[in-house]
């Protein structure tokens, strides 16, 4: 990582963290960057479970959805039976 900063966090938190990043054998900003990629996952997938709903709720967005689905699901096959070769 380049370059680092001090941010302010309750003692409380800090207490936490430390405990956590000691059952880890981490460190404290080790443990930040993990929490911190959980979370980013998690938004991504809440994202993606909306953008779901969404499409869902437009049959006809869905329908082509699930075509073309269909298609990379072919072409995969096709990879697979190639590259097994």
């Amino acid at each position: 990582m380049s370059g680092s900063t001090t941010i302010r966090v309750p003692q409380e938190f800090r207490e936490r963290l430390r405990q956590v990043s000691e059952r880890r054998h981490s460190t404290l900003t080790d443990t930040l960057v993990v929490a911190l990629a959980a979370l980013r996952r998690e938004e991504f997938f809440d994202g993606m479970a909306r953008w779901e709903t969404e499409l869902r709720n437009d049959p006809r967005a869905w329908a082509e959805y699930e075509a073309e689905a269909e298609e990379w699901a072919g072409d995969l096959d096709d990879v697979g039976r190639i590259s097994s070769k």
